[in-house]
């Protein structure tokens, strides 16, 4: 659905520096596609580096509780314990 692309509009301004342009576009993809592990996931690292921290890590919960994927859930795991790593944090333009 448009949900995957307004999560891809949104993606691309975090992986471009710009959390601030992302979260609209994320928190609109998680409206339109509640129950997808990934977008979910993509809108706890935006809030994570906007200092959100707590709304941050409910989105990442949500996202385990979501998810099926091995992978995806030991990335979420490692994030609820010790926050969205340094080296996942695009440089701000």
């Amino acid at each position: 659905g448009s949900g995957f692309f307004v999560d891809s509009l949104g993606w691309v301004h975090f992986k471009l520096g710009d959390p601030q342009k992302a979260v609209g576009y994320l928190e609109r993809a998680t409206e339109l596609e509640p129950s997808d592990p990934e977008i979910t996931g993509h809108l706890g690292d935006v809030y994570w580096v906007l200092g959100r921290y707590d709304e941050a890590r409910f989105k990442w919960r949500l996202a385990l509780s979501l998810s099926a994927d091995e992978e995806e859930r030991a990335m979420l795991s490692a994030r609820l314990k010790d926050g969205l790593a340094a080296k996942d944090v695009p440089a701000a333009n």
